[in-house]
C-alpha cells in the first residue's frame, strides 16, 4: 500500500485476539487527494481487495456495508445470498435472519417428524395435535 498510497497511515485496531483486525487508513488533513472522490475509492479498491482475496477476510467486518461499500459487496458475495438479503416488496418483506430463523425452524420440525418416524416419543407435542384437532 505505501506504494500505491504513500503519506496514508495505517491504523490497526481491533479484538486481535479473536482474530478481527481492523483499519483505518489516515492521509494528512492537508492532503490534496483528499478533495478527489477517486482517492477514495481507490484506497477501498485497495483493501478490500487485499482483505477478500489475499487474506480470506471480509470487507465488512460485523458492521453494515453502507453506500460506500455497495460494489465491493456486490463482487464478493454471492447471488443467493444477496437474493435473500434483498428486501422484498409487498406483504412478504423476510430479512435474511427471517429467512435463516424460518429454515431452522422447518429443520427442526423435519427433525421432529424424524424422531416420530423412527418410534422415538415425542414429547412436544402439542395438546391440538394429541387431540387430533390438527
Amino acid at each position: 500500500m505505501p506504494a500505491r498510497f504513500p503519506n496514508v497511515n495505517i491504523c490497526d485496531f481491533g479484538p486481535i485476539g479473536d482474530g478481527s483486525v481492523h483499519f483505518n487508513l489516515i492521509p494528512a488533513k492537508d492532503d490534496p487527494r483528499l478533495a478527489d472522490a477517486a482517492f477514495e475509492a481507490a484506497l477501498r479498491e485497495l483493501v478490500s481487495s487485499v482483505c477478500v482475496e489475499e487474506f480470506q477476510g471480509t470487507f465488512s467486518a460485523e458492521h453494515v456495508v453502507g453506500r460506500k461499500n455497495q460494489n465491493v459487496y456486490d463482487r464478493y458475495t454471492p447471488a443467493e445470498i444477496r437474493r435473500l438479503a434483498a428486501p422484498r416488496r409487498g406483504s412478504s418483506d423476510r430479512s435474511l435472519c427471517e429467512v435463516a430463523e424460518s429454515e431452522t425452524r422447518c429443520n427442526q420440525r423435519q427433525e421432529h417428524q424424524n424422531e416420530a418416524l423412527n418410534g422415538e416419543p415425542l414429547d412436544q407435542t402439542s395438546s391440538a395435535v394429541k387431540d387430533g384437532a390438527v
